[in-house]
Formats: structure tokens, sequence, C-alpha cells
């Protein structure tokens, strides 16, 4: 996996900010691959509440963080729990990586039967 801790530590106690410990984050995409070079971070967050405009909130936290990772491009994608998943949903559940170190251990576990 190619995050450094500080980069880990920076989006996980951004999105706990946001969206409080259950939110469950996940890595996915290319920086999986210890092989590859660059390449943007793909985030994919189960929060735990409904969401106003998860639209708005995705494109405003992956701002937040893109500042805070020195302009390194962050897609994010966010899944309200209980929501209907798309494939890419289905594609960071299957192959991501958990990085959130908050997130209560029961939304993991019913987000782990929602595979």
């Amino acid at each position: 996996m190619r995050l450094t801790p500080e980069a880990i530590q920076t989006i996980t106690q951004a999105a706990q900010a946001r969206w409080g410990d259950g939110a469950c984050v996940r890595l996915f995409g290319s920086r999986l691959d210890d092989a590859a070079k660059g390449g943007d971070i793909d985030l994919h967050i189960i929060v735990p509440a409904k969401l106003d405009n998860p639209l708005w909130e995705s494109a405003q936290f992956a701002a937040y963080l893109q500042r805070q990772l020195e302009g390194r491009k962050v897609d994010v994608r966010l899944l309200e729990f209980g929501q209907e998943q798309t494939s890419i949903d289905r594609v960071a559940l299957a192959v991501g990586v958990l990085i959130s170190t908050h997130a209560t251990q029961s939304l993991v576990e019913r987000t782990q039967a929602l595979l």
C-alpha cells in the first residue's frame, strides 16, 4: 500500500472529525499496488448516517484532503450505510483496505456482511 502513515492519519482524522467514529474509510485503486508509480488516492467511505448532499460532501472532503496532502489528487466515494451499492462500491468493499482506526467494530462487521 503506497500511503504514508502520516497520510493515513490525516485522512482518518479528517473523516472522524467530519462524520464521527462510525466512518469506515477504505483505500482502493492503484495505491494498493506497491509496484506502481504515482496515481491518485481513491477513498471509499461508509458514513453511518444519511447525508443531505453526498456529492457535495464528497467534493468538499476531497478538496480538503488535497490541500492537506500537498496537492495529491484525491477521489472520494461516500456510501451512506444502507444505501444501495453501485459497482464501484462493490469493488472498493471487495478489494479495498480498511485504513480507518476509529470505525466502530459493529459498523465494520455490518459492512463485511454487505459483501
